[in-house]
């Protein structure tokens, strides 16, 4: 059985960081299904709190997104409203679910991102910017 963990904040929580400060992270999501897409993102983690732009055209990462909860060389982000491009440049966004990840070496996870919709992805992040 697992557990499942739910955060909520409100607009007004997200809305009051002036500044994004944190680390700057790009992933990849491989679906493990040949019906979907293979995904490219980038998000900032600011004190455990995760942002994205609100459309690619966007320089800032200043919406909310969710959290992450590191834990002894592994972490759980749970995403509200992932965002990302497949290969043809089209926008997703609305991917709701939680990505499980492992420290594999400095400044890059690998694990699996399971969707709202219980489909299962390949999940990395590496780290550009701190």
């Amino acid at each position: 059985m697992g557990l499942l963990v739910t955060f909520t904040t409100t607009a007004n929580d997200a809305q009051a960081q002036d500044t994004i400060d944190g680390a700057f992270w790009k992933c990849t999501m491989k679906p493990k299904t040949s019906d979907l897409k293979l995904l490219k993102g980038q998000f900032r983690i600011s004190n455990h709190w995760l942002f994205q732009k609100e459309k690619p055209s966007l320089e800032e990462f200043k919406t909310f997104n969710g959290f992450n909860k590191p834990n002894n060389g592994k972490t759980v982000i749970a995403f509200n409203d992932l965002r990302a491009m497949d290969k043809e440049r089209n926008w997703h966004n609305g991917i709701k679910g939680t990505a499980f990840l492992k420290l594999e070496r400095l400044g890059y996870w690998s694990g699996r991102f399971v969707d709202a919709k219980g489909r299962h992805w390949s999940f990395t992040c590496t780290r550009v910017q701190e």
